[in-house]
């Protein structure tokens, strides 16, 4: 899944959760040990993650957002992610 997007705004939706990341000269991120391929931003630059759980259907939906416009997105199974507070 994957598109640009300008609104809403960094975290607008209830339950997201900020996460900044600074991505490989590959275009890469990882989280939760899933390799994320982002197209459209430079690499080593941060990027916003808004990460958003959806337990009823056991996903992790992951906005990913540069400069206040959203890249892509992508969900990953809930399954296996451990939070430590």
């Amino acid at each position: 899944m994957s598109g640009a997007n300008t609104s809403p705004g960094p975290c607008a939706q209830e339950g997201c959760l900020p996460e900044r990341r600074i991505f490989d000269a590959y275009r890469r991120i990882l989280i939760f040990a899933h390799q994320l391929d982002v197209r459209n931003a430079l690499p080593h630059e941060e990027l916003e993650l808004h990460l958003v759980p959806n337990e009823d259907h056991g996903i992790m939906d992951i906005r990913i957002w540069f400069n206040n416009q959203m890249l892509q997105s992508a969900i990953i199974p809930l399954h296996g992610i451990h939070v430590h507070s």
